[in-house]
């Protein structure tokens, strides 16, 4: 079990626990990854709605993700329980369409995957709403991945530290995309009266 979002506030030290879930995975994912990682972005507020937006939307088809950042995109790939009705999601951002600073680097070609919980994700976005930058990093708190947001507006710094499973980019398939119908070419005709 991962623990829920682990909110500090510099000022008045409150501190939040959200709720926990169980995410599932394959067996073969489950072991420790070995190998320096880091990754490290900043978003400014004019870019924010775009990826909070796009969280947001794909919180409502399902509860957790697998996050693959790459050198090029963001890609979040929500896989539903099919067999249950659920629906599969999936949303690609350019990398340089959101982030103003980006830094990536891992032993897999540059590409890391986690898997987290959108709903906390979505509400570190959200504090940071009224922040001119925020910050993004992967980081370690004890022996917890966590994806750390860290915000600043007027004299208040928040940081969301999201628990995270750093999964091995060799046991997880790329998810399949949608089905797409053939692309075609050709003039339309309007039918004679």
């Amino acid at each position: 079990r991962l623990p829920g979002v682990l909110g500090r506030e510099r000022r008045g030290g409150g501190r939040a626990r959200g709720a926990a879930y169980w995410l599932r995975a394959a067996p073969s994912a489950r072991g420790p990854v070995r190998g320096p990682m880091r990754f490290r972005a900043r978003v400014e507020s004019s870019s924010l709605p775009v990826l909070a937006g796009v969280v947001a939307a794909l919180e409502r088809m399902g509860p957790s993700a697998v996050l693959h950042l790459s050198e090029d995109f963001v890609r979040f790939s929500v896989l539903a329980d099919v067999i249950d009705g659920g629906v599969q999601s999936f949303a690609e951002i350019s990398r340089e369409l959101v982030f103003r600073e980006y830094l990536i680097e891992s032993q897999a070609d540059n590409c890391i995957l986690l898997e987290v919980l959108l709903s906390n994700l979505s509400k570190a976005l959200a504090s940071g709403a009224a922040s001119p930058i925020t910050q993004i990093k992967l980081a370690k708190r004890g022996d917890t991945p966590c994806l750390s947001v860290a915000t600043r507006a007027l004299e208040v710094q928040v940081q969301h530290d999201i628990p995270v499973r750093v999964l091995r980019s060799a046991n997880v398939s790329p998810p399949p995309g949608p089905p797409a119908a053939p692309a075609s070419a050709g003039p339309l005709m309007r039918a004679p009266r």
